[in-house]
Formats: C-alpha cells, sequence, structure tokens
C-alpha cells in the first residue's frame, strides 16, 4: 500500500457493524471530522496486520476510544484498498 498521508479519507455512507454484532445504518465519517488517526505496520514483521491510533497535534499517540472508531477505521482502510486496487487497473 502507497504512503496515504495527508490524505482526506474517502466520502461515504453505507451501513457498519460494529464489534461484530451492532448494525448502524447510513454511517459516515462525519461524525469524526477534526480527530486524526494514523494506520501504520510494523516493518519488521512481514505480514498484512496494521494498528491505528489516534493522535493529537503534537504527534502523541492517543487510543481509539470506542467500537464505532474501530469500525470506522476499519471502513476507511477497505476504501483506501478498494481506492487503490482500482487506481492499478
Amino acid at each position: 500500500m502507497r504512503s496515504l498521508i495527508g490524505k482526506q479519507a474517502p466520502k461515504f455512507n453505507a451501513t457498519a457493524v460494529i464489534n461484530g454484532h451492532e448494525i448502524v445504518q447510513n454511517f459516515s465519517l462525519d461524525r469524526y471530522k477534526g480527530k486524526k488517526y494514523v494506520v501504520f505496520a510494523d516493518p519488521d514483521v512481514e505480514s498484512e496486520e496494521v494498528f491505528a491510533s489516534a493522535y493529537d497535534d503534537a504527534g502523541n499517540l492517543l487510543p481509539v476510544e470506542s467500537d464505532e472508531e474501530w469500525a470506522m477505521i476499519e471502513e476507511v482502510i477497505l476504501a483506501f484498498q478498494e481506492d487503490e486496487e482500482a487506481s492499478d487497473e
């Protein structure tokens, strides 16, 4: 995956499944506007596992606070992957 640093997350509305069971209709990233997140992988480990964290203006990593935020992060990762695959075609 190429660098996504500084790119704005895609706008979308979709049905989301949170914490494996809670269904949220018309899920949107708008509620997270102004929050900053980083998704990263361990470069020393050959794996597709990624990690995510919120961060503040000073660059301090902060915990992701809710299952809803985790669902949003997963949706954004999937949207970027789909966009990347489409641009490679």
